[in-house]
């Protein structure tokens, strides 16, 4: 199999970054001005929050998706390597502008305990809305995910024991 290697597209983070940004200081200035303190910090808590998890994927050089002969890895999972032999089955989950590659473990419980707490607090959103455990996004990277998707599928159904 060819390896894909997929980066985050700066440009579109850099952006969403200064539409944070623009919260903040928002927040800040209604901080100065003498408003209301509650409505200051519920702009400044989540939109600063949203610049500091951004800084290392706009600053960062590791690619967010690797795709190869060891499995998949995407950094935004937070679980390492996904070998091809613990996935049970792969589906594709369309949505307006990025597809989903919802990926369905063989030992579904050991891979929810290694999800961050967060990920792991929306995997029963993510089985209401027919994902999988797994769900590896593209929601900022320059890729074809239906194209990525069949490759994945493939290897999947070639990892089965016959």
């Amino acid at each position: 199999m060819q390896p894909i290697v997929l980066y985050a597209q700066r440009g579109k983070l850099v952006a969403i970054m200064l539409l944070c940004a623009v919260f903040v200081l928002v927040g800040l200035w209604q901080l100065v001005a003498g408003g209301q303190v509650m409505i200051a910090l519920s702009t400044i808590v989540p939109f600063g929050a949203g610049i500091a998890i951004l800084a290392p994927r706009v600053f960062g050089h590791k690619p967010r998706i690797v795709i190869n002969e060891e499995g998949i890895l995407d950094r935004n999972l937070g679980v390492g390597i996904i070998p091809w032999e613990a996935i049970g089955s792969v589906h594709y989950q369309a949505n307006t502008n990025d597809g989903v590659i919802c990926l369905d473990m063989i030992d579904a419980p050991a891979w929810e305990a290694r999800l961050p707490p967060l990920q792991r607090a929306q995997v029963g959103a993510a089985k209401a809305l027919g994902m999988g455990l797994l769900n590896i996004g593209f929601v900022g990277v320059a890729a074809d995910s239906h194209a990525v998707y069949e490759k994945v599928r493939a290897k999947v159904e070639s990892a089965r024991p016959a």
